[in-house]
């Protein structure tokens, strides 16, 4: 884990990594949600504003939300509920303008044993180009977050060289060392009624107060009184993000 903070300090000469602010420019952006909410909760706000400046968006959500319960017990009926929630909140936050819902339907907290199953998403990147690609911080707590990432590491590896795609590290579970942070405070509201409309998963956990502390304390550091809420990113390129991801791959104890 060190190795990976080092090569994200050592790019700023600074005592404190004075990140960028504004949107990303992308035209056509895949969102990576490991579970059906993490878009929202990741990068809900940067997605309502993109689509209202013409940016296509598609989703891939990588779990089936089966055993998206308290227990972890396999619940086909709640995957039926969660994909329509994701679906509501997906079409709600970029206005019934989302260009693409994908779905792998890999079980909940077993994605690290189904890191080779890149067909889908090899199959997606050959029917579009996109120029960026949003997925969850490599270093995450959650198991399915740092798996995603090895899932599309293999998938880019075996594709080859995707010339100018960025990459955008999200925050959920674990705040990241960003370089690029959007002010959402204009859609927060927004994002909050996307995330209400996954009500399996706000009933079981408050999920709302936690994205009103994370992207609060996100605007906090902007020292603009008029930015209230925030989304924070660390944005590099497909270079880097291989490198940074098999860093985590194959130096962390706990995989």
């Amino acid at each position: 884990m060190i190795q990976i903070l080092n090569k994200i300090l050592r790019k700023t000469t600074k005592n404190i990594p004075i990140p960028k602010y504004g949107l990303p420019n992308a035209r056509n952006v895949l969102v990576i949600a490991p579970h059906m909410d993490d878009d929202i909760v990741g990068c809900g706000g940067t997605i309502h504003m993109m689509v209202q400046g013409g940016t296509e968006i598609s989703i891939l959500y990588i779990t089936n939300g089966c055993s998206g319960n308290s227990k972890m017990q396999y619940d086909e009926q709640l995957g039926n509920i969660r994909k329509l929630e994701a679906e509501n909140a997906a079409f709600y936050i970029t206005g019934d303008k989302c260009k693409n819902l994908f779905y792998l339907n890999i079980s909940d907290s077993s994605l690290l044993k189904h890191i080779d199953q890149t067909d889908v998403l090899k199959d997606i990147f050959a029917q579009d180009e996109y120029d960026a690609v949003f997925v969850p911080y490599a270093i995450d707590i959650h198991p399915d977050h740092r798996a995603t990432n090895y899932l599309f590491v293999n998938a880019l590896e075996q594709m080859g060289q995707i010339n100018n795609m960025v990459i955008y590290f999200y925050e959920v579970w674990v705040p990241l060392i960003p370089n690029f942070v959007v002010d959402i405070t204009s859609c927060f509201e927004e994002k909050c009624r996307a995330l209400k409309m996954h009500e399996s998963q706000i009933s079981a956990k408050n999920y709302l107060g936690m994205i009103g502390c994370l992207n609060g304390y996100r605007a906090s550091f902007a020292d603009r009184n008029e930015m209230l809420y925030a989304e924070a990113f660390y944005k590099c390129s497909i270079e880097e993000y291989i490198q940074i991801v098999n860093d985590v791959r194959y130096n962390l104890i706990c995989k």
